[in-house]
């Protein structure tokens, strides 16, 4: 990524599992939706279109 000259980043968040970003994810076990490490504010935001 830096050879390639991408301004990139990257955000580790403990306590995420498996299926973290699906709200209705409650199976198979071990999947839960975490809403912090979901981001879903973040990347609305790193994805909106400019108008």
């Amino acid at each position: 990524m830096q050879g390639a000259g991408i301004d990139w980043q990257f955000v580790n968040l403990g306590g995420a599992v498996h299926c973290f970003a699906e709200p209705d994810a409650q199976s198979p076990p071990g999947c839960v939706y975490n809403e912090r490490a979901a981001m879903r504010a973040f990347f609305a935001e790193a994805f909106a279109t400019q108008r």
